[in-house]
């Protein structure tokens, strides 16, 4: 007596691991042109046990291996996905597939979002099963219910999630057995084509109607006779040229104008460079031979044996006395020679010992001389402002008391020489900023 052996029907349990699902492909063109078509995501898959091939039991039957492209993917809430592609397979448990919203089903049936979605729902726990002839196999979904964190409903929702799906769309039917072929009947005789009828005779034309005469032309009035030219006259004989006039009286001279203003300063020439900064974090140090290794500017002047100062401020640095320093990457190798202050700091200013402290009192002074040289300017503007009404007045009293245009220009003379005073004392303030200036860029570059 031959026993017949049941094999189980293939249909996985399964969920897609949190945050691994992306796009994997776009619709192209109508409506939804650009939207996602297929997702790839990393899937959870349940094995399934069974008493196969063996009567006892299999706990590893079916697993994520036994996954094939052309499978479907069905969640309870009726997303609907074909599996098209099967990037690998990590082990019995977790598979990456690329599951496909074919013709846009699930993103046009979404009425629950604006704008509608396809996306799969992560960590919800769905099936994934073959068709055979068309037709989804899930007859035996009722025995994985115990697979499902929720209750055994939760199968019967999936079920009438894929019969609707079934419905709307129809099934596959399977095919009959092929009949065996008939005898070839005789071929019937033709019959005799009918005859044509005859064509219907073509109406007559209507006559078309007679044109209206033109009217006459009037005739054209005749021209008026032009008159005669009259006859051009004689040229008459030039006259004789004048006699030169005398030449006029020279004018005054004009007031001498103001001098212009003072050309800007040339470029400095090169030197030897040591003002830098650092931003390496250091600890002011008071211990005499501490090493202190930090990270300047490159491109310095600086050499063995030489003492710099590295300054948080004016009341925190320490003198420095420097092992070896790298103008190529700017490193410096020293060791303490006195520090004063303390604290933690990374934002360091660098210089040749005593040029910080000289750099800092320059700077005051050169903003001293530039608080005055706005005081001069001022002073400068207001005398301007009393040599335009003193020539005013001066014209004014020439037309009252008819003075002599000299006695007149000498009133003029005598404003302009105020100005000019002014002025040369202004070019004096200005040499000195100059002079500053200069000396705060040698004390930068020392």
């Amino acid at each position: 007596m031959s026993t017949t052996v049941h094999i189980p029907e293939k249909i996985l349990v399964g969920s897609i691991s949190q945050g691994t699902t992306s796009v994997y492909s776009y619709w192209s063109g109508g409506t939804y042109d650009g939207a996602p078509l297929s997702y790839q995501a990393t899937f959870e898959i349940q094995s399934v046990s069974a008493g196969y091939p063996n009567y006892y039991n299999n706990p590893n039957l079916y697993n994520a291996n036994d996954i094939e492209i052309g499978w479907q993917f069905l969640l309870p809430n009726g997303s609907w996905y074909d599996v098209v592609d099967i990037i690998s397979v990590n082990n019995d448990n977790e598979v990456v597939l690329i599951i496909k919203d074919t013709d846009l089903r699930v993103l046009t049936n979404d009425s629950l979002n604006d704008p509608p979605s396809n996306g799969p729902i992560e960590s919800t726990y769905g099936i994934l099963y073959p068709l055979l002839n068309g037709l989804p196999q899930i007859s035996s979904l009722a025995k994985f219910a115990s697979a499902f964190p929720t209750d055994s409903y939760w199968v019967d929702d999936i079920q009438a999630a894929a019969t609707n799906y079934i419905a709307a769309n129809g099934t596959g039917g399977g095919s009959g057995s092929s009949g065996s072929n008939g005898t070839s009947g005789t071929s019937g005789t033709d019959g005799q084509s009918g005859s044509s009828g005859t064509s219907g005779i073509d109406g007559t034309s209507g006559s078309s109607g007679t044109s209206g005469q033109d009217g006459q032309s009037g005739s054209s009035g005749t021209s008026g006779s032009s008159g005669i030219s009259g006859v051009d006259g004689s040229s008459g004989t030039s006259g004789q040229d004048g006699q030169p006039g005398t030449s006029g009286t020279s004018g005054t001279s004009g007031v001498d104008g103001f001098s212009g203003t003072s050309g800007s300063s040339g470029t400095s020439g090169t030197s030897d460079r040591y003002s830098s900064t650092s931003t390496t974090n250091l600890t002011i140090s008071n211990v005499s031979g501490d090493t202190i290794n930090f990270t300047g500017e490159a491109g310095l002047a600086y050499t063995f044996a030489q003492d710099i100062v590295l300054a948080a401020d004016a009341s925190n640095y320490m003198v420095l006395h420097i092992v070896s320093y790298d103008s190529v990457t700017g490193n410096f190798s020293t060791t303490v020679e006195k520090g004063f202050g303390s604290g933690n700091y990374s934002s360091w200013t660098v210089n040749l010992d005593g040029a910080v402290l000289q750099e800092v009192v320059v700077h005051q002074e050169l903003r001293v001389l530039q608080e005055l040289q706005v005081l001069m300017v001022l002073q400068e503007h207001q005398v301007l402002q009393v040599n335009r009404e003193l020539q005013v007045q001066a014209v004014h009293q020439a037309y009252r008391v008819q003075v002599e245009p000299q006695v007149l220009q000498v009133l003029m003379v005598q404003t302009v020489l105020q100005v000019q005073v002014v002025h040369q004392e202004l070019m004096v303030w200005m040499e000195l900023q100059v002079l500053r200036e200069a000396q705060v860029h040698q004390v930068s570059q020392d």
